[in-house]
């Protein structure tokens, strides 16, 4: 019996046996194949199908991102082309080069002349290709579920415009992730300033809100950590993953390596001491690791802290615990100035304020203080929202690139909560369970779609530029941010270039050519502060001498 292979569904039709079991399985469809009248029906029916969905494949806004007839000129088959660009990570933006192939990116490296990726990435750079070409990704807006035009939604959001503009803003909530984008804080103060009564809410699943609040209670005000693991000798980790997923990881495992690797001349390997109540990467690498309950941290943080004059341990530790600290402390006290604590940034901010205070009772040379990178907000954005929608006094809430019906707290009933706002407006790449809640679900660009600006973990500004036009009708985060500001017609790259217009000045040709070229905007990384410990932090830190750092 070899294959047998139809080439129309006649063939089908006539196979024996056929018939009699499509009679018994779908008798009322039966009917339709023994009638030639339907038959034909049912073949015109199909090929008008067909012709149908050939025609909706056509798209003028994606007219570059189509197979080209004609070869670009200076395109050579088969040969790579790169360019600098950047894609997001909770609010950061990691340097890259795209690799493209017919104008088509397939892979991601870190930007070899960053000093935060060097040429390397991590799993999370590698997958923004895949997000890329996620089947799943919204490709037109929506309305109640229903595809709609971007015509339609510019007239909506007009009309809403108009009820803003007399009410100065008033009930109207924008709710974003985390961002260091200078242009898309310019637009927001553009539209606080046209609706004053407007409140910007920025939203992070995973973030360090105890680390910002544990560092104002340390220094009295707000400032962003930068650790040197290439200097360390020694690093005292309690419950703190640095070496694992985050926005840090490649430039943290970068410095490790550097510095882990190879025995330098005249010096020992650098040493590791890792205390964690949940297994992550850093303590895979650990010399000492020591597995415990997360409650055991803080016991374990003011031990060390005392041994050094800060607070007071009052708390005993248990044998395994105690043999494990003593001997980081022994560690520690030789090499006090290249050594490093850290303490997980989920701990309370009086536990993790430790940290800072033991590192400059050791003078360490491994962590600096820059201002933040990363703008510090209100401590429960969300908590504060939904008290607001309960209470009323919610018109408007648009929700631009997050998905807080899946990420909130299950107690703040946010997905409950957010039906009762009259009007709902979603942007994001996929119609996730935030867009089901809403009216309008308007698709996003991807970050390689789009053009944007944003910081790396260092500080440093990089632009970033589409290496693909977008492959379905979307728009970028900026592009929605005008719309709101009511220009509803804008160049894809006009915010960007308006931004850096105004701090290029005169030279914005030459500067933004050179920026958009190196990838990273000269002169922008973070600087060292100059910072005096506070005295005492309700008794928790309480340390001898002027303890600064950054100096």
């Amino acid at each position: 019996r070899s294959r047998r292979f139809w080439s129309s569904l006649d063939e089908l039709i006539d196979e024996e046996g056929f018939r009699e079991w499509l009679a018994g399985e779908f008798p009322a469809a039966s009917s339709m194949f023994d009638d030639p009248g339907r038959r034909q029906f049912l073949k015109l029916m199909g090929a008008s199908l067909l012709l149908a969905g050939l025609g909706g494949c056509s798209d003028g806004k994606s007219g570059q991102a189509l197979p080209y007839v004609n070869q670009p000129e200076g395109m050579v088959v088969g040969v790579p082309r790169y360019y600098a660009t950047a894609v997001p990570f909770e609010g950061y933006a990691q340097p890259v080069i795209a690799t493209t192939y017919a104008s088509r990116p397939t892979k991601l490296d870190g930007n070899p002349d960053h000093p935060v990726t060097r040429g390397t990435s991590d799993a999370f750079m590698q997958s923004m290709v895949f997000e890329l070409y996620d089947p799943e990704r919204s490709k037109l807006p929506l309305k109640d579920g229903q595809v709609t035009t971007w015509g339609a939604a510019t007239a909506a959001l007009t009309q809403l415009r108009a009820d803003w503009r007399e009410r100065q803003g008033e009930g109207l909530r924008i709710l974003t992730g985390a961002t260091t984008s200078p242009t898309l804080i310019r637009q927001m103060a553009k539209l606080t300033k046209q609706f004053p009564k407007v409140r910007w809410s920025k939203h992070q699943p995973v973030v360090s809100v105890r680390q910002d609040a544990a560092l104002a209670l340390a220094f009295g005000r707000a400032v962003t950590p930068h650790y040197q693991l290439d200097k360390c000798d020694l690093i005292v980790s309690l419950d703190h993953d640095l070496l694992g997923p985050g926005p840090h990881q490649v430039a943290h495992a970068q410095a490790w390596a550097s510095k882990r690797g190879e025995i330098a001349p005249g010096g020992g390997r650098a040493k590791l001491y890792v205390a964690e109540s949940v297994p992550g990467l850093t303590g895979t690498v650990a010399d000492a690791r020591l597995p415990c309950d997360a409650s055991r941290i803080s016991l374990l943080a003011q031990a060390l802290a005392a041994e050094f004059g800060i607070g007071d341990a009052s708390a005993a530790l248990n044998e395994r615990e105690q043999k494990w600290l003593t001997n980081a402390v022994n560690d520690l006290r030789p090499h006090a100035s290249a050594s490093l604590v850290v303490i997980g940034p989920h701990h309370a901010p009086e536990i993790q304020a430790l940290a800072p205070a033991i590192n400059a009772a050791l003078k360490s040379e491994a962590v600096w203080y820059s201002e933040p990178i990363v703008e510090v907000g209100e401590p429960m954005p969300l908590a504060t929202l939904t008290k607001e929608i309960a209470a009323g006094s919610v018109d408007t809430l648009v929700m631009l690139d997050c998905n807080p019906a899946y990420t909130a707290p299950a107690l703040l009933k946010f997905t409950e909560l957010l039906k009762k706002v009259p009007h709902r407006v979603h942007a994001g790449l996929h119609a996730d369970e935030t867009a089901q809640l809403c009216q309008w679900h308007l698709p996003l660009s991807h970050a390689l779609e789009s053009w944007s600006d944003g910081r790396a973990v260092d500080g440093s500004v990089v632009l970033t530029q589409p290496v693909v036009a977008p492959l379905y009708d979307t728009r970028s985060a900026h592009e929605m941010l005008d719309l709101l500001l009511g220009v509803s017609d804008a160049k894809a790259d006009a915010a960007v270039r308006a931004t850096w217009s105004e701090k290029f000045g005169d030279d914005f040709k030459a500067r933004w050519r050179k920026a958009l070229h190196d990838g990273v905007v000269a002169d922008t990384e973070a600087q060292p502060l100059a910072l005096a410990l506070v005295d005492a932090l309700d008794g928790v830190v309480i340390g001898p001498g002027d303890h600064r750092v950054g100096q």
